[in-house]
Parts: structure tokens; C-alpha cells; sequence
């Protein structure tokens, strides 16, 4: 008798249990919307191959803040909850510490190789736009955890003066030059989502960014003056505030 009423409370309890687990499961089910706002760690490495000269390389660091909105959907089938996300950024991105010494950059007819011509160099980053999926479970009192992976795009702009660019004398040497290009790369990382009520959450991520490596070559230059390839990702923390309906 107490072996048959234990089971029969058992089966009861997860009866009970599983019309709560499956409607704390459907109410992830549609579309959200919100803000965010982005911790930022990119990292550019730098590199130019001069046949007249000898390679430059360098690294260009930084740390950024920067945010924007997503408008995302979620499904939940099979104890799972898939989604997908579109984000953009409606802030500029700026970086401008780096490694970029005298030493890896400059000739003797530029700039002075025992200087540190870091602070010279300026990053910035707009227009960011992120596609991304996402997968992962509930796990309790309305958290949910997740792996996420997409597409992002992002147009860069490096600027430096013309005595670090060139090794002649060009006649605009002192004049700030400026090169964009467009990346395209992958994103991947981890999440934690916490509902504040039935239509609002929060969530946190942390993510790798690669955005590739472009060439950057001015194109309103008519001898297409070359500052070299840039190969930029980004490690950052992201925290956001949604909405579902």
C-alpha cells in the first residue's frame, strides 16, 4: 500500500508539473524587441608589406562602449527554445590605444622609429549589424541559458597621418589620411536570459567577433595609396532589456 501510494503520488507531482513546465515554455514562444548596450574589447592587427621597405605590423586595442536595438522571435518545440535575432548598433565605436611602435611601422624617411605612434591611430566602427541564432532551456523561475552563433557586418574607418602611411615625400605629408572598408565575419558565444515579468526580461552574453581581414586602400586616391590589411575582432559583454508579445 505505501509502495502504490508513493507511486501515485509521483506520477501525480509530474502531471501536475508538466503543464507548467510546458506553458513556462510557450511563453518564450513569439516575437521581442528591445535595447542593448555593448562592452567592447576590439583588436586590429595591422600589417603592410612594402617592397621598398621592410614589413610593418602592429596591434591597435581599445575599449568601447556602444549600443543599439534587436528585434528577435523565439519558438520553443521539444523542451528547447530556438530563436533568431537581428541587432544594430546606433553608436559609434572608437579605439585608439594599441602597440604600434616606431619600431614596426616607421622608415627613416617617416616617422621617428623610436617613437610610440600608437595614439596616433584612431578605429572607429559603425553601422553593425548582427543576424544571430540562438538555442538553449529554461531552466528555472523563468532563466534561461543558450548558445548563439550569425553573421555580422561592420564598416571601420582607420585614420592616421600621412608621415606614418608614406616613406617619400609626399607633398601632403602632416595631413590626416583615412581608410574604410567593410568586414564581414561571425559571431559566437553564451547568454543568460532572466524574465522580469510576463512580457519583460533581461540577458547577458559574452561573445567573439571575427570580422575578418579587409585591405584598406583609399578610393579617392588615383595612385589607390594603400595603408595595408587589418584583420579586427572583438571580444565583448553585452546587457539588454526586451520585451516579448
Amino acid at each position: 500500500m505505501t509502495h502504490s501510494a508513493s507511486s501515485v503520488a509521483t506520477v501525480s507531482a509530474i502531471t501536475l508539473l508538466l503543464p507548467l513546465a510546458a506553458s513556462a515554455q510557450s511563453d518564450y514562444t513569439g516575437f521581442n524587441a528591445g535595447i542593448y548596450t555593448s562592452l567592447g574589447m576590439p583588436s586590429a592587427e595591422l600589417s603592410r608589406v612594402d617592397p621598398d621597405f621592410f614589413p610593418r605590423t602592429g596591434t591597435l586595442d581599445g575599449s568601447i562602449v556602444s549600443g543599439g536595438v534587436f528585434l528577435g522571435y523565439d519558438y520553443a518545440v521539444g523542451g528547447w527554445i530556438v530563436g533568431s535575432r537581428l541587432s544594430t548598433s546606433l553608436t559609434q565605436t572608437k579605439a585608439t590605444d594599441g602597440s604600434l611602435d616606431g619600431s614596426s611601422w616607421c622608415s627613416a624617411l617617416a616617422c621617428n622609429p623610436s617613437d610610440d605612434i600608437s595614439e596616433d591611430f584612431e578605429l572607429t566602427m559603425d553601422n553593425r549589424i548582427a543576424i544571430i541564432a540562438r538555442a538553449g532551456q529554461v531552466i528555472s523561475n523563468g532563466a534561461f541559458v543558450y548558445g548563439l552563433a550569425g553573421v555580422t557586418w561592420a564598416d571601420a574607418t582607420i585614420e592616421a597621418p600621412d608621415a606614418v602611411i608614406n616613406d617619400d615625400f609626399d607633398p601632403n605629408l602632416g595631413a590626416q589620411l583615412s581608410f574604410e572598408e567593410q568586414h564581414t565575419g561571425y559571431v559566437v558565444g553564451l547568454g543568460y536570459e532572466q524574465k522580469l515579468s510576463q512580457s519583460y526580461f533581461i540577458f547577458g552574453e559574452v561573445a567573439y567577433t571575427n570580422f575578418g581581414e579587409e585591405e584598406y586602400v583609399r578610393s579617392d586616391s588615383p595612385t589607390g595609396l594603400a595603408f595595408g590589411d587589418i584583420d579586427l575582432s572583438e571580444f565583448s559583454v553585452n546587457l539588454g532589456l526586451g520585451i516579448r508579445f
